[in-house]
């Protein structure tokens, strides 16, 4: 397709699958990416690829502290009778919603320079 609605659909992707959990599971999510970072042909769709990842793992890291913080509150509540927000909905948490994102590591890691990676 058109490379400015490419970079378009990932960036609003981006931003639908922070509310939209589940769907980082899907194989045509792991797909957009995946073919959107490795492209040579667009730099813009590859940062916009790289923007959203950074931005889902932001907020999803925002989300497990959040949910980390809460964790004794949702015990107590269980303890006089009331399910947890997460167990009650049957949703995952952050940490596991976020594990599919871990497949673009490597070529991720493509796209920094070698005299970056020496230096980790």
């Amino acid at each position: 397709g058109e490379p400015r609605i490419q970079a378009a659909v990932v960036t609003g992707l981006g931003f639908f699958l922070r509310g939209q959990r589940s769907l980082l599971q899907h194989h045509a999510v792991a797909l957009i990416f995946g073919r959107s970072l490795a492209t040579t042909k667009d730099a813009n769709l590859c940062l916009r690829s790289l923007e959203s990842l950074k931005s889902l793992l932001d907020h999803f890291g925002q989300e497990a502290d959040m949910e980390k913080s809460n964790e004794g509150k949702d015990e107590g509540s269980a303890e006089e009778g009331h399910d947890s927000k997460s167990a009650a909905l049957g949703t995952m948490s952050a940490v596991e919603s976020a594990q599919p994102l871990a497949a673009h590591s490597n070529t991720v890691l493509t796209h920094l320079e070698p005299k970056a990676i020496g230096k980790c």
